[in-house]
């Protein structure tokens, strides 16, 4: 028997499961693939984008992506990855993260579950605050960036003008 978070009867037990119906008793609106074990939260604001939300069973973990809908082009990089680095120097439970390969820029945030004990029933208050408070933070922080990373990437701005832009 293993000692890991898992909810719920049925094919989709465990800790998407768990995670999606935490998602949804919060008042949020899911689209689940269950077969690629992620899903995506809809977004608050109309005109915004949806959270990414992946799963990863083998190490009890539930990693929240808010994606930049334009990928950074090459050009671009070298301003882009200097301004994630002084980002995420003022980030305490996010980050940003770029993939240079892809230019996919995003705000990242997981949470670990590992080594909490089986539970059958609905995750409890606290581990449904834990799992909200993760989503509403890469919300938060990709919306507070947004001017600069948009001011950035189009060529409008430098680095540290664009970081000018950030509201607090």
């Amino acid at each position: 028997m293993s000692d890991v978070l898992q909810v719920g009867g049925g094919p989709e037990a465990g800790l998407l499961a768990g995670a999606v119906s935490a998602l949804q008793d919060s008042g949020r609106m899911v689209q689940t693939d269950w077969a690629a074990g992620n899903f995506e939260v809809l977004p608050l604001v109309a005109g915004t984008e949806a959270t990414v939300g992946i799963v990863r069973e083998s190490s009890q973990s539930v990693i929240f992506y808010q994606v930049w809908p334009e990928t950074v082009r090459e050009e671009q990089l070298p301003a882009m990855v200097e301004f994630a680095v002084r980002a995420n120097v003022d980030l305490v439970t996010s980050c940003f993260e770029l993939n240079p390969d892809s230019g996919i820029l995003a705000v990242r945030c997981g949470l670990s579950f590992a080594g909490l004990p089986k539970v059958d029933e609905p995750w409890s208050a606290d581990l449904r605050r834990l799992l909200i408070n993760a989503l509403d933070d890469v919300e938060r922080v990709a919306d507070r960036y947004s001017a600069a990373v948009s001011a950035l990437a189009a060529g409008e701005s430098d680095v540290m003008a664009a970081l000018e832009l950030v509201v607090s």
